[in-house]
């Protein structure tokens, strides 16, 4: 066998040795990911959405609304319906998307939001994961006796320098526009597909 043969079939073994590392690897790490995700997903549920005793993450929905699919995530206690989640992303933002995990109580009223991922700036933008700001969006008022969830129709969905009644973070008005117009989608998708939400059997759907 010349040199030039032995050296190609060396190569082909390296390669294909290579090629199934590399195959196992990605299917270890690929895994790794997919239970990472799930966890987070829960974890974002459970702080979203009022108290449930079912896997909401299986409890699924797929919606097409404004030319694009949003797997909403059904919370139930009893067999009953406590709660949906929605995830739903804005483009807007001061560094591209900001994706926003909407929890919505059966009656249209937000009962938690949660930031899934984002690009802003620290310090900056980024404090759209504060709980403070996050707290301005759910309730009418943060310190008033008379406090109501914020629903479509007692809130006008804007920052206040916009003339909403929304507190933007300051330095951050771009990101804080971003979360509105977030929540304020989530909410409209809910109240235009309520029945459909509420009643559909459950099904399979990739989150996008």
């Amino acid at each position: 066998m010349s040199a030039s043969i032995k050296s190609v079939l060396v190569l082909t073994v390296i390669c294909l040795v290579s090629a199934l590392g590399l195959s196992w690897v990605n299917k270890k790490t690929k895994d790794k990911i997919k239970l990472e995700e799930e966890k987070f997903t829960l974890r974002s549920l459970r702080k979203a959405l009022p108290k449930f005793d079912n896997s909401p993450d299986k409890d699924t929905v797929l919606i097409k609304a404004e030319g694009e699919s949003y797997c909403i995530y059904r919370a139930r206690q009893g067999g009953k319906i406590v709660g949906v989640a929605i995830p739903v992303v804005d483009p807007k933002g001061y560094s591209g998307n900001v994706k926003v995990l909407v929890g919505i109580l059966p009656d249209g009223s937000i009962s938690g939001v949660e930031v899934l991922s984002h690009a802003e700036t620290p310090g900056l933008g980024a404090r759209i994961e504060e709980r403070k700001f996050r707290e301005g969006l759910i309730w009418t008022c943060k310190d008033c006796k008379e406090r109501r969830r914020r629903n479509l129709s007692n809130t006008k969905w804007k920052v206040k320098k916009d003339g909403g009644d929304i507190d933007e973070i300051s330095g951050a008005t771009i990101s804080s526009r971003a979360m509105v117009r977030a929540v304020s989608k989530a909410l409209r998708i809910y109240e235009k597909y309520k029945n459909e939400i509420l009643n559909r059997r459950a099904e399979k759907c990739m989150e996008r």
